[in-house]
């Protein structure tokens, strides 16, 4: 990365250097070959002995270290011991020699903690503005690094499971399922490179348990490694507003899965979901430290046996791709199919599933849902409507229909369960372009349907 400051920056060691001479009067000079006296020296003597071998990382407060896989993993063991090794003298004892170790020109910001233009695997990685597959460590573009490299080809067992377990939603024909399964492949692109913002999808996977949700979702974390996270269904849906240290812990991710929405009546979060698959930047902080900007690129996918609640108005449903996957029967089901599945992930079999995703990615697949979709989407938006459900259920319509305001919103009231003020239900009724009008006695009464 160009604008990472390296530990190898000589520049910047002189700048200390300078700034340390110009600030401490009267502080005894390094003699030529001599020990440093101290810790601006020492770690600069470090800096340049260990030069590009160690990071320090702000967001996990702890050191990490370069491996030839193209990795920055978690040193192992205390770093004060190889600074100290490098010291001499009377600041060999000293403990707080290692603060000097945090300054900025030696430190791996939010902003380093992995490029956005490309995804790196043990020996290689992807650059995304070309789609070239690099054979070699790109140890300047990436901090975390995947399990396994890509696979030379996509094994048939994963594509028929996408294909026919999964495009069973899509019913129909097989081109029906084809397309479901290519638009799976660019949705997994898309968050593979950092791009999940531009379509502004979040993937729900919804059904009862034994239709293969979870064989799904955990092959993609194997896949993306480190790059994923898992999240509780209470982040997505749900009554309490938790901390923010859960949106703090996507920084940098490109895969979120919340597994298990609660049980029914949970409302959807639809300030802080939409926030999260539009990009938009949140404020977010760990526990006990500073907020920062955090700007999800990656994607979300939910997984639940029910349907939260929302309102028929919310954009919630704009930025949602509804796969209602049905349950396999039990005694059709392999009990060894998921371990299976899994294998391939670890194979880099489903890496490279992803990868073959970005011809269809470009080709603005995702722009359109598959129809199985979309008519989800449109179904699941016609159940929240309540009110709508109670004039399908309850009501008359018709032009020679009319009936008291009172009786229509007491029985409104029965079938819902809900109560509702006498105006905001009078408004209600206008929306749906009834009209209201006075009887000869004065009282209200509405025209265009009655209880039946």
């Amino acid at each position: 990365m160009n604008d990472m400051r390296r530990l190898s920056d000589e520049k910047l060691v002189e700048q200390q250097l300078k700034r340390l001479r110009k600030g401490t009067a009267g502080a005894s000079k390094r003699k030529a070959g001599g020990d440093p006296k101290t810790e601006i020296e020492a770690g600069t003597a470090f800096a340049k002995q260990r030069g590009g071998r160690y990071l320090y990382d702000l967001r996990t407060r702890a050191w990490r270290e370069f491996h030839e896989d193209g990795d920055w993993r978690p040193v192992e063991g205390d770093i004060r011991e190889d600074l100290l090794n490098t010291a001499g003298g009377e600041l060999r004892r000293s403990h707080s020699v290692a603060a000097a170790l945090t300054r900025a020109s030696w430190r791996m910001e939010r902003r380093h903690w992995d490029a956005e233009d490309g995804i790196a695997w043990p020996g290689g990685w992807h650059e995304r503005e070309t789609g070239q597959n690099h054979t070699v460590p790109s140890r300047d573009l990436h901090a975390t690094c995947l399990a396994a490299a890509p696979a030379d080809h996509v094994d048939a067992r994963w594509a028929d499971y996408v294909t026919h377990f999964l495009g069973r939603a899509a019913g129909g024909t097989l081109a029906k399922r084809k397309h479901l399964a290519r638009w799976l492949q660019a949705w997994a692109y898309s968050a593979f490179t950092a791009q999940g913002q531009i379509f502004e999808r979040f993937l729900f996977l919804q059904g009862r348990p034994g239709g293969g949700k979870s064989t799904f979702t955990e092959s993609l974390r194997i896949a993306f490694g480190g790059h994923a996270r898992v999240l509780s269904g209470e982040r997505a849906a749900g009554y309490q507003q938790a901390h923010r240290e859960w949106m703090a812990q996507l920084d940098g991710k490109r895969l979120a899965v919340v597994e298990e929405l609660p049980d029914k009546g949970a409302a959807w979060k639809s300030a802080e979901l939409n926030a999260l698959v539009s990009g938009e930047g949140i404020q977010a902080n760990f526990m006990r430290r500073n907020s920062f900007e955090v700007r999800f690129r990656g994607g979300l996918i939910v997984t639940g046996n029910t349907k939260p609640r929302a309102a028929p108005d919310s954009g919630i449903f704009r930025r949602m791709a509804l796969l209602e996957v049905p349950a396999v029967p039990a005694e059709e089901r392999d009990p060894e199919f998921k371990a299976s599945m899994l294998d391939l992930a670890r194979d880099g079999v489903v890496t490279r599933w992803i990868l073959e995703g970005r011809r269809a990615f470009l080709e603005n697949v995702l722009r359109t849902l598959p129809p199985c979709m979309e008519a989800a989407v449109t179904d699941y938006r016609d159940e929240q409507d309540v009110f709508q459900q109670w004039i399908a259920d309850c009501c008359e319509v018709g032009r020679d229909c009319e009936e008291r305001a009172s009786v229509l919103l007491q029985s409104y009231v029965d079938y819902t369960g809900s109560k509702l003020s006498p105006r905001t239900f009078g408004q209600r009724l206008k929306e749906a372009r009834f009209r209201p009008f006075k009887s000869t006695g004065g009282r209200r009464h509405w025209s265009g349907l009655r209880v039946a």
